[in-house]
């Protein structure tokens, strides 16, 4: 054989381990999404319910792991709702939680950044200033709000409720 069917050779043969590999994690992928859904399922929906049905919060399996239904509460603030949220949560006196991004083109120069929104204008530099709220800082608000009574209005923001039954070690 030559060099350059040897070379041939060692191309195919990576090229197909290449594409074994990807199939694999494929494979693996759509294996990871059932258990994760089959987990879901079970620690939300079945778990609880039967707990409850019970009338047990809590439980341990012989080899010490234990059970426990806790709340679940997830808060998503809507990007179209974002400025209703921003002024619910101003009025409401808890201002502080929205931050502003401000996308600048890459070519703006960087003693530029520093000038507030108006200098932009000035400028004539196109700004897109976009409001956000980090998920965690929401979703502690949330779980705070929660525990002293308040109420979430789920008009603007998308609130999730459930029963999760937690496993410890």
């Amino acid at each position: 054989m030559s060099i350059q069917t040897d070379k041939l050779k060692l191309l195919t043969d990576k090229a197909t381990e290449l594409k074994t590999i990807a199939d694999q994690i494929d494979q693996l992928e759509t294996l990871l999404k059932m258990h994760q859904e089959k987990e879901k399922q079970l620690s939300q929906v079945e778990l609880p319910e039967l707990m409850s049905e019970i009338g047990m919060a809590s439980f341990r399996l012989q080899d010490g792991t234990k059970f426990e239904v806790k709340p679940l509460l997830v808060v998503n603030a809507p990007k179209e709702n974002m400025e209703e949220i921003d002024q619910w949560l101003d009025a409401n006196g808890h201002s502080g939680m929205v931050k502003i991004a401000i996308l600048l083109p890459k070519s703006t120069p960087k003693e530029l950044y520093s000038k507030l929104i108006g200098a932009f204008h000035d400028e004539n530099i196109d700004v897109e200033v976009t409001k956000t709220i980090h998920w965690q800082t929401l979703n502690k608000w949330a779980r705070e709000m929660e525990e002293e009574g308040y109420t979430i209005p789920e008009d603007i923001f998308k609130v999730y409720r459930a029963m999760k039954a937690t496993i410890t070690k």
